[in-house]
């Protein structure tokens, strides 16, 4: 939408979901003397992935279906302000992602818990989960028109994304709850020279910062364990491109990156 000369708003948004019977375990290579955790030999509670095995098979080996849900919404929010010869540029966005995941994790078609006496439970082997995130970033950028001489870009950066899960297992019982936070705040800046009509040299930099929280509940030992991180790292970009003629230019660069 532009609603003036000066005045450009661009609003995108995206819904995704999906429903799907996955994942599952096939056998390629199995030792017919094989115990599952130990307890119930193979050859007795699924006697089909002795004969089934090879590099192809894609049989499933489940007594309980699998299924994955996932949702993934977001909207994002961008401004652009022409104000003389300085543009001013706005973008948000925020973005959810939600997953939950049942899998039979004992390779087995039959109810292997029912073989040995001693466990307190019947039926497969089954874990779950689910994941919700959330995502969101906000950015600021001034930069100048495109000129002869020199042009430049300054701007902030935010962003913010927290992610919470939940898992069990039945069999060596399992049960835990996790909430991961991570912050960014950047500033940076992009400054062009044009050396000459053909040779044009850009210097950028960038300061980031990053911190990191994490908190982890161990429900079945009724523990709580938790982690705190922090960085700022200052990055930098070189680059000298030279055009030859109209269709050929050589170009150059060094930068430093950083992966938190």
């Amino acid at each position: 939408w532009q609603s003036t000369d000066t005045l450009d708003v661009l609003l995108v948004s995206h819904y995704y979901t999906s429903d799907d019977n996955c994942y599952s375990f096939a056998f390629r290579e199995l030792d017919p003397k094989a115990k599952w955790s130990g307890i119930a030999p193979v050859a007795q509670i699924n006697s089909r992935s002795l004969i089934n095995q090879s590099d192809k098979n894609t049989d499933p080996e489940i007594d309980v279906e699998p299924r994955s849900e996932a949702d993934n919404s977001g909207t994002s929010l961008k401004v652009s302000w022409a104000i003389g010869d300085v543009e001013l540029t706005s973008i948000s966005s925020y973005n959810n992602w939600e997953n939950e995941v049942l899998a039979d994790i004992d390779f087995s078609p039959v109810p292997v818990l029912s073989f040995n006496p001693l466990i307190p439970l019947t039926g497969g082997v089954v874990s779950g989960y689910r994941i919700d995130n959330d995502f969101f970033t906000q950015e600021l950028r001034l930069s100048s028109s495109k000129g002869d001489g020199i042009d430049y870009l300054v701007g902030l950066y935010y962003g913010d994304s927290e992610t919470d899960q939940r898992g069990a297992r039945n069999f060596t019982p399992v049960e835990y709850a996790t909430n991961v936070g991570n912050k960014t705040k950047a500033v940076f800046g992009e400054l062009s020279w044009s050396v000459s009509e053909d040779t044009r040299l850009t210097l950028g930099g960038r300061y980031n910062h990053e911190e990191i929280a994490v908190d982890y509940a161990n429900k079945v030992k009724d523990k709580i364990y938790q982690a705190r991180e922090s960085e700022g790292v200052w990055l930098g970009k070189l680059a000298l491109h030279h055009s030859l003629n109209d269709d050929t230019m050589l170009y150059a660069s060094a930068a430093t990156g950083y992966k938190g």
